[in-house]
């Protein structure tokens, strides 16, 4: 997640998409395996809450997802690159 969170910050066009990554980045602390038995409450504030054209570009989104799994430096910077090329 850090490694898919570290790209989308490079790649986000907007100040409001980095506060999200921002966000995520700050969250990522709160997940520890096995810790609380009780699921942790996910809801948002409607002032936080993203606009269908927002949630629209989520698919970029899984595309940092897919350059963090690569194995490698080399792979990462690959699948980076063909992100940027192949962008719309």
């Amino acid at each position: 997640m850090k490694a898919a969170l570290k790209i989308a910050w490079k790649l986000a066009d907007n100040d409001k998409e980095r506060e999200w990554l921002k966000v995520g980045w700050i969250l990522l602390s709160q997940f520890q395996k096995g810790v609380g038995e009780t699921p942790i409450d996910c809801k948002l504030s409607p002032g936080l809450l993203p606009s269908d054209e927002e949630v629209s570009r989520l698919d970029r989104f899984l595309q940092f997802a897919k350059i963090a799994e690569a194995e490698t430096e080399k792979n990462r910077a690959e699948m980076l690159e063909f992100v940027r090329q192949n962008s719309g």
